[in-house]
């Protein structure tokens, strides 16, 4: 079986497949805190219908025909201080987890990197490459290499 793309081209599918493996893993850890947050109870609550948005519809008199619409009349019997709090705790834990994701990832980078680096010297060791047949020069006088001078 001839190779005739080089290690590249494997290398980059592996490095594309790295970053999906780390979005899909920070995507999941978000996804997981949410949930098992209230916050993720008090949002999923607004998602009223417009005849329920109606019914609780704020209206002023010095608007009137106006009406105000908000989703936050859903809420329940929490009260403004428990959302927060709730919103607190959400915000600190979501920090939490992005913390301990960015060490993961650091540390992932790093096995990445030494495994892209294994595998392209697997690769080079098993097929033949360009550098097999290149002859490498060096120690020679400037004035030997000189393109202008080498060009007259």
């Amino acid at each position: 079986k001839v190779h005739i793309l080089g290690v590249g081209l494997p290398l980059f599918y592996t490095s594309i497949s790295f970053i999906c493996g780390i979005a899909l893993l920070f995507a999941v850890g978000t996804w997981a805190v949410y949930t098992g947050s209230p916050v993720s109870q008090a949002l999923s609550a607004t998602d009223a219908s417009a005849m329920s948005l109606l019914s609780t519809a704020i209206r002023l008199p010095a608007q009137s025909p106006a009406l105000v619409l908000s989703p936050m009349t859903f809420c329940g019997q929490a009260s403004a201080p428990d959302i927060l709090r709730q919103m607190r705790e959400f915000a600190s834990n979501n920090f939490l987890l992005i913390g301990v994701l960015y060490v993961l990832t650091f540390a992932a980078s790093l096995v990445h990197g030494k495994y892209q680096l294994q595998a392209a010297r697997d690769y080079d060791a098993k097929n033949k490459t360009m550098s097999d047949y290149a002859l490498r020069v060096s120690g020679l006088r400037r004035r030997l290499t000189d393109e202008e001078k080498l060009r007259e």
